[in-house]
């Protein structure tokens, strides 16, 4: 059994997802600098990139993976794991991909329609002005 002396915060207004500027400018912020600063969350380039920045400017920092461990009592890793490439898609593959699911969705829209026929005149109206509005919003 181990006793943990601990407390947990909310920080309201702030972002794990800010840039390096904005994360550097809140650490920086603290009146004692922490002994240890585990950057966690992100791409392997931006993390270690970042871990990097820290460490130039005087922290102990570190961009561990997944299922490493560090004793905080000792400052020592107790088990350090190596990270596993993920296979990613181009962006071009990516912009592909998501256009074709539009097309779909778009011959989904006029089944959707052909489908209508019968239906009262006010609701095709109203069907009508929504799809026209969304293509208005997105030209």
């Amino acid at each position: 059994e181990v006793e943990v002396a601990a407390e947990l915060c909310t920080l309201s207004g702030i972002s794990g997802h800010a840039d390096q500027a904005g994360l550097y400018n809140w650490l920086s912020g603290f009146a004692k600098k922490p002994r240890a600063v585990f950057v966690n969350h992100g791409d392997d380039d931006a993390v270690t990139d970042f871990a990097n920045l820290l460490t130039d400017r005087g922290y102990t920092a570190h961009a561990p993976y997944s299922g490493t461990e560090f004793d905080l009592l000792t400052g020592k890793f107790i088990r350090v794991t190596e990270g596993k490439p993920i296979k990613r898609p181009s962006a071009a593959s990516r912009a592909q991909t998501v256009h074709a699911e539009l097309c779909r969705a778009a011959e989904d829209l006029l089944a959707f329609a052909k489908a209508c026929r019968g239906r009262p005149n006010k609701e095709l109206a109203a069907l009508t002005d929504g799809i026209r509005n969304l293509i208005r919003k997105n030209k």
